[in-house]
């Protein structure tokens, strides 16, 4: 659909949008998520962003104030169901947000609408409530592979964030007949936050070059080499988990797409080094094109996908489906952007509190000699641009690149945007609790 469609929302007089449309909430709602769907050049659409938040922002305001003032803020549930689906729009437009969670959401938005379905509602409920079991067994599976292997204990020094992980995971394959996709992705989400705490925080530059020299050359006799047991723990667990792909296609007589995820782990290896060398240069600060042809890598949107594709079946997913996110096409950029960009935006001030790599905050602060505030907001226009990325790499497909693929990259992003919206909730998991159980273990029988 064009975008010359939306013209007709205009004022031919003023060129604006029509004040007229600011008396319909609903409309605005839906012009407003339809909106966050464009590519760029389509800069109407940017324009009935910013019209629609403005007023909708006002009809929030306009409501706490009926409230405050005891007047009545609505008429009926519809206006109450509204009001709620407003806010929850604009904190996360439907563009940016998981699917799952977005069905979690509207279960209760449409429980509260006048003229809902109760046979409908309960369907829908059931559904949810069924699928929900399936993730509560893969996160007990995937919860029992972790106390298993131990370590919490062997590492005691890397973050225990298995659910999390799950979570992320669920963010990007929700199906229940995508477990193995799902917990895969989970186990390799888990892993790669060992490896970062080994590179980040706790190897010494000596230990972390030893480590780097075996993971490209990829060999479990590599073992005797390291002079810690941290190191032997860690490099086995890389080792063992792309070994159980291999073993797991195999079995289920499917394609061994492993060697793809393998040549993308060991691209990843280096830019933690190199990240690392950084750390070890007293005040040295990357300018911020350096920081990302290093820092993107590490976001490892392509190493997810194809982990999760070699994963699937029924139908297998096609080699030249695998080579192409391989070699990492707009969309797995944009995602590594808006990852590594959403990343450094929430946890550069907690990352001051110790030796650390310069954020991309950093970087583009000392370059352009900016404030924290001018850079960040460079950086969210940034990540609104490779939103349209996304949504222009969806249009644009290649024909052997069937959809369902473009969206679980298009997944990949929407679970960052949970994880780092305003701070680094996988890294705090107190504050992503809440998140958590109302997905996965809340029940939606009291919604």
């Amino acid at each position: 659909m064009s975008a010359v469609l939306f013209d007709k929302f205009k004022d031919e007089q003023g060129g604006g949008f029509k004040e007229s449309l600011t008396g319909d909430a609903k409309g605005l709602l839906s012009l407003y998520e339809a909106a966050h769907f464009s590519v760029h050049g389509e800069d109407i659409l940017d324009e009935a962003i910013a019209f629609c938040t403005a007023h909708l922002e006002a009809i929030l305001l306009q409501h706490q104030l009926d409230l405050t003032s005891s007047k009545s803020a609505s008429n009926s549930s519809m206006t109450t169901c509204l009001i709620k689906q407003v806010k929850h729009a604009l904190n996360r437009p439907m563009l940016k947000e998981p699917q799952r969670l977005m069905s979690r959401h509207f279960l209760a938005f449409y429980k509260d609408q006048e003229s809902h379905d109760s046979r409908l509602l309960s369907f829908a409920k059931m559904d949810f409530h069924l699928v929900q079991l399936v993730h509560q067994k893969d996160l007990a599976t995937l919860t029992k592979w972790w106390k298993d292997s131990d370590y919490a204990n062997k590492l005691p020094f890397t973050r225990d964030r298995i659910v999390e992980s799950f979570f992320w995971a669920l963010g990007i394959y929700w199906e229940p007949q995508y477990s193995l996709a799902r917990c895969t992705v989970a186990k390799l989400i888990a892993i790669l936050t060992i490896i970062d705490d080994i590179f980040d925080a706790h190897g010494t530059l000596d230990e972390l070059q030893i480590f780097y020299q075996a993971s490209q050359r990829w060999d479990m006799a590599c073992i005797d080499e390291f002079p810690e047991e941290y190191m032997k723990v860690a490099y086995k667990a890389l080792l063992d988990f792309f070994q159980g792909i291999e073993d797991t296609a195999l079995e289920e007589q499917r394609p061994n797409y492993a060697p793809y995820a393998i040549e993308l782990m060991k691209n990843v290896i280096p830019s933690y080094l190199k990240e690392a060398k950084w750390c070890y240069q007293d005040e040295y600060t990357p300018t911020t094109e350096e920081y990302l042809s290093v820092s993107l890598v590490n976001v490892c949107q392509a190493l997810f996908a194809v982990t999760g594709f070699s994963c699937l079946s029924d139908p297998y997913v096609p080699e030249d489906v695998i080579q192409w996110t391989a070699s990492n096409p707009q969309i797995v950029k944009a995602a590594d952007y808006i990852g590594r960009f959403m990343d450094d935006i929430a946890s550069h001030k907690f990352e001051q509190m110790r030796k650390h790599v310069p954020s991309v905050v950093e970087c583009y602060m000392k370059e352009h000699g900016a404030t924290e505030e001018e850079a960040v907001c460079v950086m969210r226009e940034e990540i609104r641009r490779w939103w349209k990325d996304i949504n222009e790499a969806c249009i644009n497909r290649p024909k052997a690149i069937p959809m369902p693929y473009m969206r679980r990259v298009w997944n990949q992003a929407t679970i960052l945007d949970v994880l780092y919206k305003e701070r680094d909730l996988f890294t705090d998991a107190q504050a992503m609790k809440d998140t958590v159980s109302f997905l996965l273990t809340e029940s939606v029988w009291g919604t």
